[in-house]
């Protein structure tokens, strides 16, 4: 789905530089299998976003917490950040959003056999839990890189906000990332 220019035709602000760094600082724990500290981390900026006003950064963070809790095997902290995205993308009206971190978040918890505790977060919402597939409607826009430039977060076709068919806004940053050839 693509929706309208940010603010009139300009991008939206990327992070301010000190947690920009504590985000790249998260992803590479992550990429240097340390889950337990990159979602320390991610709990933090998911805090510190909301207290910056900027609720629908929050919530990714919050969203991206809850998978890398859930990785690093802590089941109490990555239920305590799933309800919270739950919570700020339903107050905010991003309905398609909380529904795709729903789904995500309770076929992780059923790869990881956690099959009960997967049912109960289930049922906590009225929202449905679709089917989750690798990367529906690929072919209706460019290619992403596998990283976000500016921070290092994935990027994933179904993950992302598309801007138009040749630019998505990073969940995580802000930043605006061009399609790759």
């Amino acid at each position: 789905m693509f929706r309208g220019p940010l603010r009139g035709g300009m991008n939206r602000p990327v992070l301010p530089p000190m947690l920009a760094n504590e985000l790249r600082q998260a992803n590479q724990l992550l990429a240097d299998n340390q889950p337990g500290k990159a979602a320390a981390i991610f709990s933090q900026l998911a805090e510190q976003t909301a207290a910056m006003g900027r609720p629908r950064q929050s919530g990714n963070m919050h969203a991206r917490a809850a998978h890398v809790w859930l990785d690093a095997g802590v089941q109490e902290q990555a239920l305590l950040h799933g309800r919270k995205a739950l919570t700020v993308f339903i107050s905010m009206g991003m309905m398609e959003r909380a529904i795709r971190f729903k789904s995500h978040f309770v076929q992780h918890l059923r790869e990881r056999k956690l099959e009960t505790v997967a049912q109960s977060f289930a049922k906590e919402t009225d929202l449905p839990v679709e089917s989750v597939t690798a990367n529906p409607g690929s072919g209706q826009h460019g290619k992403l890189p596998p990283v976000c430039p500016q921070c290092g977060a994935p990027l994933r076709s179904d993950g992302v906000e598309w801007i138009n068919s040749q630019s998505v806004e990073c969940d995580s940053c802000g930043s605006v990332i061009n399609t790759i050839d």
